[in-house]
């Protein structure tokens, strides 16, 4: 993408996001699931802010944060199915 690759990242990243708010919207009826979400969408902000397309090693360092994106998302969607574990009952 030449130039334009931290602005693709940051489209693809923003993209998903928006479809995992959406997902987690639909199946929840509360806010918790948008304050989920803090901490995958801080670290996908901080790897697309530094991102430094002309140097392998900080490239290389930026995407390899993303095993700890999936898992914040993960500890994210089981926080929400317990907290409405409870909300439901």
């Amino acid at each position: 993408f030449g130039k334009n690759t931290q602005n693709i990242v940051a489209l693809f990243y923003f993209l998903s996001i928006s479809f995992w708010a959406i997902a987690l919207f639909l199946t929840n009826d509360n806010i918790v699931f948008l304050l989920a979400l803090l901490v995958p969408t801080a670290l996908l902000l901080w790897q697309v802010r530094g991102l430094n397309i002309k140097d392998n090693i900080n490239a290389l360092a930026r995407f390899k944060v993303n095993h700890y994106v999936g898992l914040t998302l993960s500890l994210a969607i089981l926080l929400i199915g317990y907290i409405k574990s409870f909300t439901s009952v």
